[in-house]
């Protein structure tokens, strides 16, 4: 398995885990949010995959979290084989969680799986609140576990939001 492809794989997760802290401006309207940075996916079968992420998703005043788009890159020479899937990931702000759904990210190479990633991000963390924005996080920090067999590590800043 190309460890290039596998580094996307991080990045994507720590996208998603960077959107769940994101704000709303409306009580009952979610604040979009788009974070970006870099993360690397470490597996034992492909060992550690470093790419450029990008997430966006929304939150809610209430703190809840959906993650709608995450991506590598195009044409990050590390991230080509990876698949990343299942885009309504789901957390909350004060959990330090995301759930992503099994299988979420998925490393190929000559046209066969290598292996997969999905399940429970842990080891999430939040800047401070953005200016202008209910409860949108500067950045967001991932070192934890992605599900079982994998753990990732994502430094993401916010670049753009609905304030």
């Amino acid at each position: 398995m190309n460890s290039k492809t596998f580094k996307p794989m991080m990045l994507a997760l720590a996208g998603a885990v960077a959107l769940a802290g994101t704000g709303s401006a409306h009580a009952d309207d979610p604040e979009w949010a788009l974070y970006n940075g870099t993360s690397t996916l470490t597996n034992s079968d492909v060992g550690s995959i470093t790419c450029y992420l990008t997430i966006g998703g929304t939150i809610t005043n209430d703190g809840d979290i959906n993650v709608k788009s995450v991506g590598v890159k195009p044409g990050d020479p590390n991230c080509t084989l990876l698949r990343i899937g299942n885009e309504n990931w789901t957390g909350t702000l004060a959990g330090g969680t995301l759930a992503t759904g099994t299988d979420s990210t998925v490393v190929y190479a000559g046209g066969s799986v290598i292996t997969t990633c999905g399940g429970l991000v842990t080891g999430i963390t939040y800047g401070p609140t953005a200016s202008g924005t209910i409860n949108t996080p500067s950045s967001v920090n991932v070192s934890g576990a992605y599900g079982t067999n994998c753990s990732i590590t994502a430094d993401l800043t916010l670049v753009a939001d609905d304030r």
